[in-house]
């Protein structure tokens, strides 16, 4: 059988049959159904309207909890970045390497940020913002709340002098090094902006009110809730699509009231209790229907006022127009089918008549590839060997654009693991470090953090230093885990061996049944109490060179790589401080265990050489020779795994404490 004429018999089947039973079908029930459905549709209409009414107000409170959480952490991030220029003496201003401004997650919800300063020195963004004459940022409320508090505070929304905008602000103070406040750092944003100005999305028309309330309320709820902000029509025009809206405060001490005084209460302790409902009862002489939704910003909540009878009306328009539109189809459902039926008898000709057009979609689509539109498809018909050829075109090129898709994603990951590492190594007193981390391929599993003021005690410096078993995207992945952990537990309280304890119980839940897991060298320097402490997690023991006894040690320590028993117990090794001079390597395998094109691996014995060799200079010189030697060493042979390298060297330290003598 031919290919056309299969298509001419599938076509006419598949069309005219279901066209000609669907017609006998229709023809009795069309009427009763129309019927029924406009029965059923004015109730299902306004049970639907009463769920999006709630679905709409909860919506609405999720973005504003979303808004004011986005702007939080960005004043956080503009918060450090000030510090961060105060406490090296800097200024605040356009100039600065590091910007003030706010990241581009948020730049859309602000209208302007400040960061002010208590000797008058101030930053506002962006440049020329209008502000009012004479604006001194010192006597504004947002200011003297943020100093009186000594923490981040909002202020309830208010009209801005500048834009005549409804706006909030977020404001915190900014301390210096040694804690004294200094100044304050703020974002304003205009309030429609942080609900992204979507009610007129949602179908609000002048008929239907929104409100932002305060159920911060000590009087009476007879009283009504006290009124923050009104979303309200801002002009003369009676028809619903012209009308313009905008959130707006009201002048005075005004409250939303309900007729019914029980209204009042049962908002309010759903409201105090964080649950969203919604009521009905009489507002400004109506039968209305109330949804509300608490907020987690100023004690307040949303609130959405409808009128049953605007409900209803369009809930009748929609009934009327269904009941009309079955009877039109009704009627013309005849002669739709008797059309349908000569078209599609056409087209199936003509369709047939072209089998050949498959070939040259393919044969198009093959040349669209070849000039890198991995977007092509064709469009198979029928099963015969021309349709299995385009389900095997479509089915190929999915795969190249997963693959070209993977290759970016690659890159993505080698840009996000490299700024993992610390672009720079903080300053620490007695101490010289360097750090350097070479991949085997875009992406790998070694990774290295210093952390300053650990545990939130000055003077006291975490070094670690991390293995991810393999390498790769999937090891990168699960290194990404791993420092996020142990960057969050080293900030808190806790003995090294506590440190990596909790971090191994949060690691195994991610490598429970994956094979993988991952080594660890944690150390801690103590020049409070000149001690230094460590946990080995099956790692490879730190080499400690001493110049003066020209000897190595190795700095021991029981232990078995994170992510394999979730509840094992790690150890703690102790010991005295760094005598000035002494040189400490903490490494990955990847060094000692680098091969030449002999097969010889590089070996722990020429680490040393090279230390003992270089040990006068600085960290970064030992660490420079280090990766110089296993270069020259490997040659032009590739890495098969990451090297990771930290180096610290003690130095004199004036006033340094030795508490050698509690350990025998």
């Amino acid at each position: 059988m031919s290919i056309r004429f299969k298509l001419l018999v599938l076509l006419l089947a598949l069309s005219l049959l279901p066209l000609g039973i669907l017609r006998t079908l229709r023809g009795g029930a069309l009427e009763q159904l129309g019927v029924e459905m406009g029965n059923l549709t004015r109730e299902a209409l306004l049970e639907n309207a009463k769920n999006q009414l709630l679905t709409t107000v909860e919506d609405q409170a999720r973005l504003l909890d979303q808004g004011a959480r986005l702007l939080t952490l960005a004043l956080a991030s503009q918060a450090d970045r000030a510090a961060q220029f105060i406490e090296n003496g800097g200024r605040p201003d356009a100039t600065d390497s590091v910007s003030l401004t706010v990241s581009e997650a948020v730049h859309e919800l602000t209208s302007w940020q400040v960061t002010a300063l208590e000797d008058g020195r101030m930053q506002v963004y962006p440049e020329g913002y209008p502000l009012p004459p004479q604006f001194d940022p010192r006597h504004a409320k947002w200011y003297r709340d943020a100093l009186r508090s000594g923490k981040l505070v909002w202020t309830i929304p208010s009209v801005e002098p500048s834009t005549h905008q409804v706006t909030i602000t977020v404001s915190m103070p900014l301390r210096d090094a040694s804690g004294r406040t200094v100044g304050v750092t703020a974002i304003m944003a205009p309030f429609s902006r942080l609900l992204a100005d979507s009610f007129r999305a949602q179908g609000l028309t002048p008929e239907i009110k929104a409100f932002l309330v305060s159920t911060d309320a000590s009087e009476g709820t007879s009283q009504g809730l006290p009124l923050i902000a009104q979303y309200e029509a801002t002009s003369a025009e009676v028809s619903p699509e012209n009308t313009k809206f905008a959130w707006c405060c009201p002048s005075g001490q005004l409250r939303l009231n309900a007729d019914d005084p029980q209204l009042g209460r049962a908002m309010l302790e759903d409201l105090r209790s964080r649950k969203s409902n919604y009521r009905q009862a009489f507002y400004e002489g109506r039968d209305a229907l109330w949804a509300y939704a608490p907020t987690d910003q100023w004690g307040a909540a949303l609130v959405i006022v409808a009128p049953v009878d605007h409900m209803m009306q369009t809930a009748n328009l929609a009934r009327q127009r269904l009941e009309a539109r079955v009877a039109q189809q009704a009627d013309t459902s005849l002669r739709f089918v008797l059309a349908a039926m000569a078209i599609i008898a056409t087209m199936a000709l003509w369709v047939a008549g072209r089998v050949t057009r498959p070939i040259r979609d393919l044969a198009l689509a093959t040349e669209r590839i070849a000039q890198g539109d991995l977007e092509t498809k064709v469009e198979p018909h029928g099963k015969d060997e021309l349709a299995s050829l385009g389900h095997a075109f479509n089915n190929m090129v999915p795969r190249l654009r997963d693959h070209a898709r993977l290759i970016e994603a690659i890159a993505l990951a080698e840009e996000l693991q490299k700024n993992l590492l610390p672009e720079s190594l903080p300053q620490f007193a007695g101490l010289e470090i360097a750090a350097h981390t070479k991949f085997c391929e875009e992406v790998g599993g070694d990774f290295y953090d210093v952390i300053k003021d650990a545990h939130g005690y000055p003077g006291c410096l975490s070094v670690l230093l991390g293995d991810v078993s393999g390498h790769g995207l999937d090891a990168a992945l699960l290194m990404a885990t791993a420092r996020a952990f142990l960057r969050l537990r080293a900030n808190q309280n806790g003995t090294p061996a506590e440190v990596v304890c909790e971090v191994n119980r949060f690691l195994t839940l991610d490598t429970d049944g994956t094979g993988r897991f991952m080594t660890l060298f944690y150390m801690e320097f103590d020049r409070a109490a000149g001690m230094i402490s460590w946990v080995r997690a099956g790692h490879d023991p730190a080499m400690l060179f001493d110049p003066g006894q020209s000897t190595f040690t190795e700095l021991i320590g029981p232990g078995i790589p994170l992510g394999v028993v979730r509840d094992y117990v790690f150890l703690q090794q102790n010991r005295c401080w760094l005598l000035p001079g002494q040189v400490l390597l903490i490494g990955s395998d990847g060094l000692w265990e680098a091969r030449n094109s002999f097969g010889e691996m590089f070996g722990k014995d020429r680490t040393k050489d090279v230390i003992k060799a270089n040990a006068e200079l600085s960290s970064q010189s030992i660490l420079d020779a280090l990766l110089a030697n296993q270069s020259e060493f490997v040659g032009t042979d590739t890495s098969e795994d990451d090297i990771t390298l930290i180096v610290v060297k003690a130095t004199q330290v004036q006033n340094a404490k030795n508490f050698c003598w509690l350990y025998p």
